[in-house]
């Protein structure tokens, strides 16, 4: 937990000098966060985790005894008494550049904020049908079933595209672009993007 407090970049944070077991040195990178809310399958109400809302990354500058001294460098919200630390994975940090073919699909389970309309790049939670079968940098597209008339199932609703920034596991991050339809909801479905034609 950070012991120090702090609202904004640039300031020094004090932590615990050793972080997930392992010993913090000078020049690691990490993340503060704290933990938000439960998220839930909405299809089974299965308790899935709980979200994380990141908020911000800092260096470690200077070690002293049991703490060390970590320098915002990104603050995404106000950094407080009680937040959690943890090293920064390279895959926090932004998506690959490289799409990744092939993976299953899944559905939609969560959002970094509950609100009704999504704009481009909102960080959005995704349960593969496949555990593992995501990866960071793989584009998914984003749907609905299409509704059923007169016995015949009409068109999926694609809705857009987001791009998986944290994968592997029972959980993947996307950020959410190509938006065709800013409600998105819990439920929703994806399945992975055909590849561009150029």
């Amino acid at each position: 937990m950070v012991t120090d407090r702090s609202q904004t970049q640039y300031d020094l944070v004090h932590v615990p000098r050793v972080v997930e077991g392992r010993t913090l040195a000078t020049g690691d990178r990490v993340q503060f966060f704290r933990l938000e809310r439960r998220i839930d399958d909405p299809v089974t109400g299965e308790a899935l985790g709980t979200l994380l809302l990141p908020t911000g990354v800092g260096r470690v500058e200077l070690l002293d005894g049991e703490t060390a001294g970590v320098r915002v460098t990104d603050a995404f919200h106000a950094i407080v008494v009680g937040d959690y630390v943890r090293f920064a994975a390279l895959e926090d940090a932004g998506a690959r550049v490289a799409g990744v073919a092939g993976g299953a699909g899944g559905r939609v389970v969560g959002f970094q904020e509950e609100k009704a309309i999504h704009p481009p790049f909102d960080k959005i939670f995704l349960r593969p049908e496949v555990a593992g079968s995501t990866a960071p940098g793989q584009v998914v597209e984003l749907y609905r079933p299409g509704p059923v008339r007169d016995g015949v199932r009409l068109p999926d609703v694609v809705l857009g595209k987001a791009m998986v920034v944290r994968g592997g596991g029972g959980i993947a991050a996307a950020v959410t672009y190509e938006l065709e339809r800013p409600d998105l909801a819990p439920g929703d479905l994806y399945r992975p993007a055909a590849p561009d034609s150029d």
